[in-house]
């Protein structure tokens, strides 16, 4: 059948959860992005910021050599003319007026200190009180150091002669406070993260909309989809009613049929028979989509313990044929508000699959709970099972198992997936567990009535 085509079923709730999968998987998307983008510009500006950084504490080391020489000596002198602490100041005021060198650039800030060190790693002037406890003096490059503690970065020059390129003839140690460099990266993070959040959140609407924009026609199809299988449904019952009624005339007067063609006219009356309750059940199930919430005042509180009792009643002549024990355990006064042949479809549904696939000597057990708010209905059998692989497609239309095909050949596949579709209409759940082999477990949970919770 060519218009038999709707076999995951998409109600209104269900395009609410495409929806809403879409847009997570958007913004997942979204999110990985530009966090992956934040990262990459962050890691490259704070290089480029720590970068500048040490270029500008080595060209300051640098500055700072070019007076080692001159501090050595003068370090010598004054400490011959006085016994005053030396000072760069004074060093550089005998320099200068000597026209040996500029002050400029070698006097430290509040957030920096310089150290001349003589050959011998002995600290000669200090300029600042900037400084920390490293000192790792090399031989032949700069080497740093980078205290986050105390946020503090060194660097130690060693110093050759001008006129002798490879003799050492001391060292710089330049330290300056990270806090500055430390403040404006986090700014930069701060920023980067601001403006992430902000894109995203221009984002998430932009998402919401051409969501919505592409679900659209999705919908108008489905629609259209839904009141064709309606339409179909509604109209092919007429014909298959004639057909049966033709079939079951003729069979009621056998004497007159040719013998070659009473077995064809059988085959005729059960392919009519299979196709009505397909029919039917897509009618059904078309009907529950198009009105999915019922009115309030179209249900009315349902005592399932009774219809159990009755239920249980006329499948125990099945059971009693396949010669399967078929155990109840139900409580009283249990309320739930529906549909009297909506529920009785639902359990029936679920009952005789039970037994239909349970082999001969086997079991079905119904058991009955309140699980306020709801009350749980478990029907587990000792049948032929279900595969770990196939448990998330019994609910599907017109799915069935390989085990269940082998099993029993007659079905359409639409039994699951209307008790499943009664439940959530009815605000409950169907939940199943299965072993291959060893049967399965179905449970089914429904909000419990005001009736019955005033009883309670």
């Amino acid at each position: 059948m060519a218009w038999v085509i709707d076999l995951i079923p998409i109600s209104k709730g269900k395009f609410q959860d495409l929806k809403a999968k879409l847009i997570f998987s958007y913004l997942s998307v979204m999110i990985t992005i530009f966090s992956l983008s934040g990262l990459v510009v962050y890691q490259i500006i704070a290089h480029h910021l720590y970068k500048q950084f040490e270029e500008h504490m080595t060209r300051w080391a640098e500055n700072a050599s070019k007076i080692l020489d001159l501090v050595k000596h003068e370090h010598k002198e004054y400490y011959q003319e006085t016994v005053s602490s030396l000072t760069l100041t004074d060093l550089i005021n005998k320099a200068e007026s000597k026209n040996q060198v500029t002050s400029k650039n070698l006097f430290a800030e509040k957030n920096q200190s310089i150290q001349w060190f003589n050959e011998k790693h002995q600290l000669l002037i200090q300029e600042g009180n900037l400084s920390n406890n490293w000192l790792t003096f090399p031989t032949n490059k700069q080497t740093q150091n980078y205290d986050k503690e105390k946020h503090l970065f060194s660097l130690i020059l060693p110093v050759y002669s001008n006129n002798k390129p490879n003799t050492l003839i001391g060292y710089i140690k330049v330290t300056e406070s990270t806090l500055t460099l430390e403040k404006n990266l986090k700014l930069l993070q701060w920023s980067l993260i601001f403006t992430g959040i902000f894109t995203l959140a221009l984002s998430t609407i932009g998402g919401i909309f051409l969501t919505q924009k592409s679900l659209k026609p999705i919908k108008a199809s489905f629609e259209e989809l839904k009141q064709f299988t309606a339409d179909a449904s509604h109209e092919l019952r007429t014909p298959l009613t004639v057909i049966s009624t033709s079939t079951d005339v003729i069979l009621s007067h056998p004497e007159k049929i040719d013998a070659l063609d009473l077995n064809k006219i059988k085959a005729i009356t059960s392919a009519t028979q299979q196709m009505t309750i397909l029919v039917s059940d897509l009618l059904l199930l078309a009907r529950m989509d198009n009105h999915e919430k019922k009115q309030e005042k179209e249900l009315i509180n349902i005592p399932i313990d009774e219809m159990w009792e009755d239920l249980l009643d006329f499948a125990q002549i099945k059971a009693e044929e396949k010669k399967i024990t078929l155990e109840s355990h139900l409580i009283n006064h249990v309320f739930v508000k529906g549909n009297i042949s909506h529920l009785q479809r639902l359990f029936s549904n679920i009952l005789n699959n039970a037994i239909q696939y349970t082999d001969e000597g086997g079991k079905v057990i119904v058991t009955m709970e309140k699980n306020y708010p709801n009350v749980l209905i478990k029907i587990k059998d000792t049948g032929i099972g279900i595969k770990e692989t196939e448990l998330k497609h019994i609910f599907q239309r017109f799915w069935r198992g390989e085990e269940g095909r082998n099993h029993r050949q007659e079905g359409s596949g639409l039994g699951l997936a209307i008790a499943e579709k009664i439940t959530l209409n009815y605000g409950g759940k169907i939940t199943v567990s299965s072993e291959l082999g060893k049967g399965s477990l179905f449970c089914i949970y429904l909000p419990l009535s005001f009736c019955d919770e005033a009883k309670n």
